[in-house]
């Protein structure tokens, strides 16, 4: 099913990268051909996301995730997700500020799920802000005997409800508060990335008031035991 869906998704998105190469110069005098040539390239972009967050979910309620275990510096980590979320957050005229990483040191865990993690906070944030401030903020604990790494992930938002909390880590919930131009994910990225938490050994809560921002707070151990792999 994978292989199915995204080899014609990844050739259409790879034939509107080649053409938008091809007319760039072309961009002064046909700014339309650009603009339809991005629109195909994202829409191709956002159908890849949305068929990934499915066969997450999927191999979750199937029990077949795996972990993959690796040593790497956190503040590599950090700089891959800011590197990719970065133009998302200033799209919206938001200023993005991270804190504390040049402090956490390593962490032997799974990258690609952190990581993941951490694009579904940080682009929920940019979804939810508009010329606002989002912050990430990264801190090693020592707790009841081991390292934990703390990610915070901080908007000025249009916050949540009490009810809205409740069930934000359900299947297919989207925030009620979001602009209609948003309302085009599949609901499971905050289902996916606490369920990679619990996986890890650690866990993601959430702090939020209506109309006064959100923070996500994600706390994963600095290592990971072998009986997790």
């Amino acid at each position: 099913m994978s292989h199915e869906l995204r080899t014609p998704l990844h050739t259409i998105i790879g034939y509107s990268e080649l053409l938008l190469d091809e007319t760039q110069q072309l961009e002064i005098e046909h700014p339309e051909l650009m603009a339809g040539l991005q629109k195909i390239k994202e829409a191709g972009a956002h159908v890849v996301s949305l068929i990934s967050d499915v066969l997450d979910m999927s191999k979750i309620e199937a029990g077949k995730t795996e972990l993959r275990i690796t040593t790497f510096e956190v503040d590599d980590l950090v700089d891959a997700v800011i590197a990719t979320i970065k133009p998302i957050i200033e799209k919206s005229g938001n200023a993005l500020k991270v804190n504390g990483k040049t402090n956490s040191g390593e962490m032997t865990s799974d990258m690609g799920k952190t990581q993941q993690v951490l694009l579904n906070l940080m682009s929920n944030a940019a979804k939810f802000t508009d010329n606002g401030r989002i912050e990430l903020d990264v801190q090693r604990e020592a707790c009841n005997g081991s390292d934990i790494i703390k990610f915070e992930v901080r908007d000025t938002g249009v916050g949540m409800s009490a009810e809205q909390i409740e069930k934000i880590f359900e299947p297919f919930v989207q925030g009620a508060n979001a602009r209609s131009r948003d309302q085009t994910g599949t609901g499971l990225g905050l289902t996916i990335s606490r369920e990679f938490c619990h996986l890890m050994g650690g866990d993601i809560t959430v702090a939020s008031k209506l109309g006064q921002g959100t923070e996500f707070t994600v706390r994963l151990p600095a290592t990971i035991s072998a009986s997790r792999e």
